[in-house]
């Protein structure tokens, strides 16, 4: 059988072709393969910030309602606001603390002084460092339990879940708020907020004024 034979022109074009037809394949085989599209990380949600009152704020708080300060902010207004406060005999247990979270009792006591009304307390329950007789005795003068608001508050932080574990209150039939709570804390552990102390203020303003407006609290 004879054997075909292909001119040398034809032969060319041939492998032209084939050339062309083989060079995406290898181009396709040898690019590298494009990275996915990285996945966007949802942003971090926000971590829930305490809304709580160190000694040093609410100092500041307390001197302004009494007319002491019009100043609103800073370090230096609070070492002052406690330094004017302090000169007029209204002091935590243990003295001020900037840095230090006030508690409910903490608060029943400062109130208790700039009120005027320690003096209705023995001289025990006044060095003592229990502050269930501050809170008892704003609850007989004016039917506000500082306690109570408080822990009402706090019950019913359904957006400050935050807030609600790092105290451990667990009296709540929310599942968001009582999920991994420890348990152990009462209302006294509770750290008091700038709402809370604003709540209370009224409170006693109002019950003070028989509901007729606010009586800012004075030192004696």
């Amino acid at each position: 059988m004879r054997t075909p034979t292909f001119s040398k022109p034809f032969l060319l074009l041939l492998s032209g072709i084939l050339f062309l037809a083989w060079q995406p394949v290898v181009a396709q085989e040898e690019a590298p393969a494009e990275e996915a599209p990285a996945e966007e990380t949802p942003a971090a949600e926000e971590e829930t910030t305490k809304d709580t009152l160190t000694q040093g704020q609410a100092a500041v708080i307390i001197a302004r309602r009494l007319g002491l300060t019009t100043e609103t902010s800073g370090a230096s207004t609070q070492a002052r606001a406690m330094q004017l406060l302090s000169a007029r005999g209204v002091n935590p247990t243990g003295g001020w603390d900037a840095d230090a979270v006030l508690l409910p009792g903490d608060l029943a006591r400062l109130l208790v002084q700039a009120l005027g009304l320690e003096s209705e307390l023995s001289e025990a329950q006044i060095a003592g460092t229990d502050n269930s007789p501050y809170v008892d005795l704003l609850i007989e003068k004016y039917g506000v339990d500082v306690e109570d608001i408080v822990s009402a508050n706090t019950l019913n932080a359904k957006g400050n879940a935050g807030r609600f574990h790092q105290i451990g209150l667990v009296n709540s039939s929310d599942p968001l708020l009582t999920a991994d709570v420890p348990t152990g804390n009462n209302a006294s552990d509770i750290p008091v907020s700038q709402a809370d102390l604003e709540q209370t203020l009224k409170a006693i303003a109002n019950e003070n004024s028989g509901g007729q407006g606010n009586v800012t609290p004075s030192a004696p």
